[in-house]
Formats: structure tokens, sequence, C-alpha cells
């Protein structure tokens, strides 16, 4: 009868334990709309330098649909956020340190080097971003920024496509993974 109680017990804390890391892989609501709306900013943004500078055609275009969909998402993302009863102040409206250094590492590229690092940073980008909704997806604890999360996934991914052909045709993938 002890061996069944102990197995019961294990079992209750193993059930417990689990319960406890789901609870600490849960992303908050607050830092999923700040990190989304950084993310938002800096793809308009270095989309923006893109038209500026980009010598690729195909690289400008990709730009132009960048600064399409991602503002596209922030209006999308305020207004549902709006809705959930958070305050619109709470989605920056300026980038954070990391973002405003690749900003000026874009600003900065040589002209033989802009498409390059722009794809780079986008990979980047895109896969943060990708990680960031698929998690508040899955795990958020506000349901409509969670179905905003779930609706835009898609989109990301796409862009995350386009970024891995870039990186596969047009570009040595070894030589982007080494201006890392």
């Amino acid at each position: 009868m002890k061996k069944y109680l102990n197995i019961a017990l294990f079992i209750l804390l193993a059930v417990v334990g689990t319960q406890s890391v789901r609870a600490q892989e849960t992303v908050d609501s607050l830092e999923f709309l700040q990190k989304a709306g950084v993310g938002n900013l800096f793809e308009i943004n270095a989309s923006q330098l893109a038209l500026e500078k980009a010598q690729r055609e195909d690289v400008r275009e990709f730009a132009r649909m960048m600064i399409a969909d991602h503002s596209a998402a922030a209006g999308e993302m305020a207004s549902v956020a709006t809705q959930a009863g958070f305050d619109p102040t709470s989605i920056p409206d300026a980038l954070d340190p990391k973002h405003s250094a690749l900003i000026t590492g874009l600003e900065t590229a040589s002209v033989d080097e802009f498409d390059r690092q722009y794809i780079r940073v986008q990979k980047d980008a895109h896969d943060e971003a990708i990680d960031l909704f698929q998690a508040y997806m899955n795990t958020g604890d506000n349901m409509a920024l969670r179905e905003f999360a779930a609706a835009t996934l898609p989109v990301l991914r796409q862009h995350r496509e386009q970024v891995y052909q870039f990186t596969e045709v047009a570009y040595n993938p070894d030589a982007l993974e080494g201006n890392q």
C-alpha cells in the first residue's frame, strides 16, 4: 500500500511540476505587445532604408512588402490591444537599443554590403518574431491577442520563407553567416 501511495505522490508532484514549468513559459501580454511593437518598427525602418540603399530590385520589392505588411500588422495590433483593454501607449513608438544598433549598422553599411546585411537582419528578425508569436499563441493570457498572433503567424512565416530564398539563391549562405 505504501508503494502505491509513493507512486501516487510521485505522479502528483510530476503533474504539479509540469504545470509550474508551463506557467513559466507563458508569455506576458504586455511583453508581447512591446516586443512585437518594436519588431514592427524595426521592420518598417530597416525596409525604408532598403528602399533608399538596396542595389537589387528584388530586395527593394521585398522591402516595399515589409513596409506594407508590418504597417498593417502594427495597426491591427494597436486595434486588438485597445479592444483587449490595453493602453495603446504600451506599444512602443521607438526602437530599443538592440534594434537601433541594427539600424545604425544598416545605415553605415557599404553599398556593396547593404543588400546582404539587410537580408541577414531580416532573417534574424523573422526568426525572433515567429518564436515570439508562436509562444504567445500557445501560452498568452489574452484570447484576443492570441488570435492576433495566430492570424499573423502565416504572414511572418511567408516573409521568412522569402528571406530564406534570398539566402539560398541570391547570396552565398556562408558569407551571410560570416557577417553575424
